[in-house]
């Protein structure tokens, strides 16, 4: 529902969860995933970075 979304809903900037967007992880749980997932965009854009 569009309240849950907003509820849920990331600041600019931050990377929503693709997966489980309704998780309550916190944003480091969220970017230490992302980072060990090679598909993920933040993975590549940390390897680009690099």
């Amino acid at each position: 529902s569009p309240s849950i979304c907003r509820l849920f809903a990331k600041p600019a900037g931050e990377i929503p969860l693709k997966r489980h967007p309704l998780t309550r992880t916190t944003t480091a749980e969220d970017s230490a995933r992302q980072r060990s997932d090679p598909s993920s965009a933040l993975a590549r854009k940390i390897e680009a970075q690099k």
